[in-house]
């Protein structure tokens, strides 16, 4: 289960400012022609915190087998921190949540390709919870009462591969 991000998190911003300053942004312009928000707003804003929402679940819900925060690392290098063994990995669905516009804008703007995105940003998503499929509406519920946004993003699978490739992207 994927929790939203509300932008980058503080993550990658050795990246943002190579970015803006080898093409000389201006900053205080909008990030889009659909946004009204400026691209300093938008590197600005605060990371969200997750603790009462997180503390909340843990608490009503029994559901909840790993959490991950998706900080610097992304979700290649962090999700897999979890895995509790070896054979364990999992399958992502790059499909299943709309990335907000601050990440298309550097990816295109910077020329990063996919899997770098993917290793040093959270692209949309700050934090994922693996849980039980049987308790899963428990969880879903606790979400939609706290008017909380998540994904289905993807499973935990087995696998033989290694570290560097137990996170398996996918499209739908």
């Amino acid at each position: 289960i994927g929790l939203p991000s509300n932008g980058l998190h503080s993550n990658g911003y050795s990246l943002v400012r190579n970015i803006i300053n080898k093409k000389n942004i201006n900053v205080s312009l909008p990030i889009s022609d659909k946004s009204e928000e400026t691209i300093v707003e938008e590197l600005l804003r605060p990371t969200k915190i997750y603790v009462k929402l997180i503390l909340e679940l843990l608490k009503n819900s029994n559901g909840i087998k790993a959490i991950s925060n998706i900080t610097g690392g992304g979700i290649t290098e962090n999700l897999p921190r979890i895995f509790p063994n070896s054979n364990i990995g999992a399958r992502i669905n790059l499909s299943s949540w709309k990335r907000p516009s601050i990440f298309n804008w550097l990816q295109e703007l910077g020329n990063i390709d996919e899997q770098e995105m993917l290793k040093t940003l959270n692209c949309g998503i700050g934090m994922i919870l693996i849980a039980n499929r049987n308790s899963s509406e428990e969880i879903f519920e606790i979400l939609e009462k706290k008017n909380e946004t998540y994904y289905i993003i993807g499973e935990i699978i087995e696998t033989d591969l290694d570290n560097s490739k137990k996170i398996i992207f996918h499209r739908d």
